[in-house]
């Protein structure tokens, strides 16, 4: 069992993307060499609830199902599937199913229909939308406000740039931006770092702990 501090907070992240399979237990269905379709739409949520634990995922909800029956030896023609692709985009966008996965979905399902063998084994297109939460656990105020400030020109070895916003930190005027050193000895832009501890107690490049609230 894992415990979650009451004083962590969580990011979330959406995903979205398909999947297209073709299943293992036959369907028979009416019709020789016809096989069954199936676009479904699916909801679920993974929680992270520590940077060293794994994604707990829920129960996956079914949002939308169309389901139709075509000829497999016609679907793999390709004079065929400007009419199947045109059906397949209205019942995606029928599911409110975003428009930029319209074509990769068409695409991923075409690649099963070209490999399918039997008919009798039915093709499941997903679409997953997925939000993923991760839990933040920031820096304490006192520890952030602790941290070293440093001048560019004192460093003996100064760093090329800030690892968290790629920008050099000998640029024009940037010396002028104060140089922020982490406990572990790793160098940011305050204003840079301040932003990261905020969400993470982790320095980026290392991994090293700060004291969390």
């Amino acid at each position: 069992m894992e415990n979650t501090s009451s004083s962590s907070s969580y990011r979330e992240i959406r995903h979205r993307f398909s999947q297209a399979k073709q299943r293992t237990e036959p369907d028979p269905v009416e019709g020789e060499g016809f096989i069954r379709i199936s676009i479904a739409k699916y909801r679920r949520t993974g929680t992270k609830h520590s940077s060293d634990s794994r994604f707990i995922y829920d129960e996956p909800t079914l949002l939308d199902e169309i389901e139709f029956r075509g000829h497999l030896s016609r679907l793999k023609l390709s004079t065929h599937r400007s009419k199947v692709t045109e059906m397949i985009v209205d019942s995606l966008s029928s599911m409110c199913v975003p428009e930029d996965l319209h074509q990769t979905s068409v695409e991923k399902l075409f690649e099963v229909v070209d490999f399918a063998v039997s008919p009798e084994l039915p093709i499941d297109l997903c679409i997953w939308d997925m939000t993923l939460r991760i839990a933040t656990s920031p820096a304490t105020t006192c520890s952030i406000e602790a941290l070293e400030k440093v001048r560019f020109d004192s460093l003996t070895t100064p760093p090329p740039m800030c690892a968290i916003c790629l920008e050099d930190f000998g640029a024009p005027d940037g010396d002028d931006q104060p140089i922020t050193r982490l406990p572990c000895s790793h160098y940011f832009h305050g204003d840079c770092v301040v932003r990261w501890l905020g969400i993470s107690h982790r320095c980026p490049l290392c991994r090293h702990r700060m004291r969390t609230v």
